[in-house]
């Protein structure tokens, strides 16, 4: 993780990792979607689907910072949930890893904060596996 590019959603994301003391936190939360080789989507302990989730902070959406990371295979990036009037983005919980090699659109500052360093073939295999949708 980069605190040095993305201090305010490098330490959100580790918050909710160790949990905090409400109850809020990853544990328990499922990967809620799966792309084979492109992508997988977690981090709604609210519903499991992709609909809710919250900060570690006491608002639910923060204003994300400017990151200048670039999205590639392997990057750990909060999802945009909510997007200003100037086009920045608010991010919550939800988070997102491309797993693929893709063709990444080049912005100038994105939501990535960090990068998978060990155990990336794991998730390669989640995003393969076939979700069982909620009836």
């Amino acid at each position: 993780m980069r605190p040095d590019m993305a201090p305010k959603m490098v330490d959100n994301f580790t918050k909710l990792c160790t949990g905090l003391k409400d109850g809020r936190g990853y544990k328990g939360s499922k990967i809620f979607r799966a792309k084979a080789n492109d992508h997988i989507l977690g981090g709604d302990f609210e519903n499991d689907d992709g609909t809710g989730g919250h900060s570690a902070y006491e608002d639910k959406y923060f204003l994300a910072e400017q990151c200048p990371l670039k999205d590639h295979k392997g990057a750990i990036r909060m999802k945009g949930l909510e997007r200003t009037i100037d086009g920045r983005c608010k991010v919550g919980s939800q988070f997102m890893i491309w797993v693929g090699d893709l063709e990444y659109k080049e912005y100038r500052y994105t939501l990535v904060f960090g990068q998978v360093v060990e155990g990336f073939n794991k998730l390669l295999e989640i995003s393969r596996i076939k979700a069982v949708q909620k009836s």
